[in-house]
Formats: structure tokens, C-alpha cells, sequence
């Protein structure tokens, strides 16, 4: 059941003044009355009289109308900041101007193994983990004497001695004439978020190690392979040609097919090398004029042996501005050579590899603004 005092307190102004209003002058009403049975008396006793005895009468309706609600409503907020800074999950510390402290939550006791009675009285020092220099406490107290409010992430230690991180502001407090009068200090425990930042920076250093080691290892082993594969397609292609004595057909096929093998690899080691260099940002484009319809056709040539060997055929089709039975001698194109050059190869070699029988077409097509 509502307090009748909470049930005044939501009356309008209004209301207020009219209850006020009327019991004013019902006192002096009943003043009136009474004060000429009251005997004789000096002129000037009659005179304070009066307005006495009207203070006196209207001091409970001041009170109860007036005063009591303010007095409540000022009691219930008080109470409400006082349960919320005692409950609250941050950690508060309240010290005066000189830095002695006035007050600590609950938190703060959980969180850093003392009691109340323990705290109280002493200064921030008795947490402190001595891991900050003495020029990280000047500016820290540099900024809050100045009036400013000081944030950073402190490492605190607890009563047994462990070690946490908080994150820290401290906001001055000033009387009306602008005076600090206090410093108010809410922490959070930002512990495990720093051990995960610390694991992740662990972990990135790691990865960065890895990468410079896989680096590492690419460069050389297609360095090791490109050598050894360079010496043995030069001595095949010696032999091929003749240069070391008479071979018959069947070796001659046997050969070539030996060196299509070897360029693939070459091709392969290449690639890696590329993608290597191309991860580690090594790699530009060269960017130039290119005759797009010369590359294909002399990439063409490079793989007719090896469709010959699979009984494919390698066809062309280009055609120049929606023209498709225009094979033209050039469609010119800005690009990097050697790059497109590596995307004709691998598209060709694909091909051939993975196809048993028919033909692979190779397609250019040159609109009004692309290359397809």
C-alpha cells in the first residue's frame, strides 16, 4: 500500500498551492478567533504574536506537503547511487584529494582480496604491482590535479600476489567553487581480453615466422629442382638432335615425350616460384601492348607435340569486333606478357591433360571495349 507522504508527493504544483494556500487561511482564521480570549496583553506582544503562532501552526503543513516528499525523493536516489556503486560489477575507489581512501565497493574487495577495513584509510599503493615507472604515476596524477580525467590500462596485483590488468579511469571530483575535492576511480577487468590479445600476438608472430620459412623453402627447392631439370632437358635435346649418334623413331617419340614431361615440371616449379613470390609481394605487372592472337598461336605451336602424342587436335578461332569469320593477325590488348603468356600455358596444359579424345579450341574473341 502507497505511503500517504508518496501519495502528496505526486501532486501537481498547483495542487500545492491551493492545499497551502488554505490552510493559511484557516490558521489565521482560527488566530483571529482565539486571540481576543487570550488576556490583555502589550500591543507589540499582539503584533509578533500573530505571525508566531501562524509559523507554528504551519510548520506541519509545511512539512508534510513541502519538505517530507523532497526529503524522501532525495533519500530514495541517494539510495539507489549507493546500491548501484556497491553493486556494480566495475570496481569503484573513492579518495580524497590527497589520494587516501574513503571508500571501496564490493568488487573491488573480490577482486583484490582485501576487506574494507583493510583498504580504507591506506592509499592505491597497496595494489600496486610495481610494474609502472615512476614517470607513468607523474603523469597519471598530472592529469587528474589539473581537473582532467586520466585513462589508461594499469597492471594491478591482489593480495595474494597475482597479477591483473584493469582498465582504469579516474575522474576529479569539484566542490561549486571548483576545488577537487575527491577522485573517483572505476576499473574493469580486462585480464582475459589481454591474455587472448597477447595469445593472438603469439600466434601471429608464429605465423609470420612460418611464412618467411615456407618462403624460404619454395625459393630453394625450386631453385634445386630448375637446375637439375635444365641440366637433364639439355642432354635429352642433345640426344634427340642427334648430336651423341644415330636413334631410332621409337626412341626419337620416346624422348620428346620425356621432354613435354620435363617442361611441365619446369612449368610446375615456375608456378610455385610465382605464387610464392606473388604472396610474399615481389610480383608486379609489367603492363605493355600485347598481340594477344601472336601469344596464343605461338603457345599453340609449343603444345602440338602434345596433342600429336594423344592424337588431339588444337584448333584456333579468333574474331575481331563481332565479326566471327575474321580470323585477324592481331588483336592488340594492354596486359603483362609474361603473365598471360603463364595463364595460356596453364589453360593449354590442362587441357591436353585431361582430355582422352576430339579436339581443344582455343577462343578470342575482341568486342568494341574487351577481350574475351
Amino acid at each position: 500500500m502507497p505511503s500517504k507522504v508518496g501519495h502528496i508527493a505526486r501532486l501537481s504544483p498547483l495542487g500545492i498551492v491551493i492545499i497551502m494556500a488554505l490552510s493559511i487561511f484557516l490558521i489565521e482564521a482560527a488566530i483571529m478567533v482565539f486571540l481576543p480570549l487570550v488576556p490583555p496583553s502589550p500591543q507589540w506582544l499582539r503584533i509578533i504574536a500573530d505571525p508566531i503562532l501562524l509559523l507554528f501552526f504551519l510548520s506541519p503543513t509545511l512539512y508534510f506537503f513541502l519538505l517530507a516528499p523532497l526529503v524522501k525523493s532525495a533519500g530514495e536516489t541517494v539510495n539507489k547511487l549507493s546500491v548501484a556503486v556497491e553493486q556494480t560489477a566495475d570496481l569503484v575507489m573513492i579518495t580524497d584529494s590527497k589520494g587516501k581512501i574513503e571508500y571501496v565497493n564490493r568488487a573491488l574487495e573480490l577482486q583484490s582480496g582485501y576487506r574494507k577495513e583493510e583498504i580504507i584509510g591506506k592509499t592505491p599503493r597497496i595494489i600496486a604491482s610495481g610494474q609502472h615507472d615512476r614517470e607513468f604515476y607523474g603523469r597519471l596524477w598530472k592529469t587528474i590535479r589539473k581537473g582532467d580525467v586520466f585513462r589508461d590500462v594499469l597492471i594491478n596485483k591482489k593480495k595474494n600476489g597475482e597479477l591483473y590488468y584493469s582498465e582504469k579511469t579516474i575522474t576529479p571530483i569539484k566542490d561549486p567553487q571548483g576545488n577537487i575535492v575527491s577522485f573517483v576511480s572505476t576499473d574493469k577487468d580486462i585480464t582475459e581480453r589481454k591474455r587472448y590479445e597477447e595469445e593472438l600476438i603469439a600466434a601471429n608472430r608464429e605465423l609470420v615466422k612460418l611464412e618467411r620459412l615456407k618462403t624460404e623453402f619454395i625459393t630453394t627447392v625450386s631453385h634445386e629442382l630448375r637446375t637439375p631439370i635444365g641440366i637433364m632437358r639439355e642432354g635429352v635435346s642433345q640426344v634427340v638432335e642427334g648430336l651423341h649418334g644415330e636413334i631410332t623413331e621409337e626412341q626419337r617419340q620416346y624422348l620428346g615425350k620425356s621432354l613435354s614431361h620435363m617442361d611441365r615440371l619446369t612449368r610446375v616449379v615456375n608456378s610455385i616460384l610465382e605464387i610464392a613470390n606473388l604472396e610474399a609481394g615481389k610480383i608486379g605487372l609489367l603492363m605493355e601492348s600485347v598481340d594477344i592472337a601472336a601469344l596464343a598461336r605461338e603457345m599453340i605451336r609449343i603444345f602440338e607435340p602434345s596433342c600429336q602424342n594423344k592424337n588431339l587436335e588444337i584448333r584456333a578461332h579468333f574474331s575481331s569486333r563481332g565479326e566471327p569469320k575474321c580470323s585477324p593477325e592481331k588483336i592488340v590488348l594492354n596486359g603483362d606478357r609474361n603473365k598471360l603468356g603463364q595463364a595460356f600455358t596453364s589453360l593449354i596444359d590442362n587441357a591436353v591433360k585431361f582430355t582422352e579424345k576430339g579436339y581443344i579450341e582455343i577462343q578470342i574473341q575482341e568486342t568494341a571495349d574487351t577481350v574475351e
